[in-house]
């Protein structure tokens, strides 16, 4: 008797002791597009898309886009830098996002959505 309760007693206090320490994951979602569309409404679906929604409700998009070579949008040298509108659902007014397009035609667009509701591109993140 005196060794079940003993037993049942460490259970007790592993199982207290243990569930303080539990982690939400991060939730990656991969299986979805995004889709750029440029100044003539040409669209251009992402080669790579991820979103990462992570246990206090932040939500990052990250989207690789890679436009067809003679693309007015591409140099012959040096980078395009050009400022790009993001709009999502939900949103009151677009964000102004800036994008460097090197000759390769080949780009990324980072934005982050927090717990709270402020959307604003990754790349400002640091100056907020």
């Amino acid at each position: 008797m005196k060794n079940n309760f003993i037993l049942v007693t460490l259970l007790f206090f592993a199982a207290v002791f243990y569930s303080s320490t539990s982690q939400a994951q991060a939730i990656v979602i991969t299986d979805h597009e995004v889709v750029f569309i440029d100044a003539d409404d040409k669209e251009f679906p992402s080669i790579q898309a991820k979103s990462i929604v992570s246990p206090n409700g932040n939500v990052t998009i990250i989207a690789t886009f890679q436009l067809e070579k003679g693309n007015n949008l591409i140099l012959q040298k040096g980078v395009n830098i050009i400022g790009v509108s993001l709009f999502r659902q939900g949103l009151a007014e677009p964000l102004i996002y800036v994008v460097n397009i090197p000759p390769s035609g080949r780009f990324t667009i980072k934005y982050h959505l927090n717990g709270a509701g402020h959307i604003f591109p990754q790349v400002w993140e640091p100056f907020l």
